[in-house]
């Protein structure tokens, strides 16, 4: 029994960043209907949601608490928290899966 791995050669932040930063950012229609499913979720149904002002979002990134400069949010997460893309992708560079 052979068993091959093939690796590709680490990419740095730089590269990864600049990758997030050229793909198509979601549309406004898909932000806002992911908008009500989240908020939807939170009582389980969506009628009940009643806001009277707007559900205001943090400035500061969870991971660095510091300012966003580019706020980002994974297009499967169920959250609408965003975090700093940069701080994210330092995380993941550093992890070991």
């Amino acid at each position: 029994l052979a068993c091959v791995v093939r690796t590709k050669p680490a990419r740095g932040v730089p590269e990864l960043l600049a990758e997030c930063l050229g793909r198509e950012p979601l549309p406004a229609e898909a932000s806002a209907r992911l908008w009500v499913e989240l908020r939807a979720g939170e009582t389980g149904d969506e009628a009940a949601v009643q806001c009277a002002t707007p559900w205001a979002q943090p400035l500061l990134c969870p991971l660095t608490c510091v300012r966003l400069r580019v706020p980002a949010r994974g297009r499967r997460c169920h959250h609408l928290r965003c975090f700093e893309l940069e701080a994210f992708l330092v995380a993941s560079v550093r992890a070991v899966f």
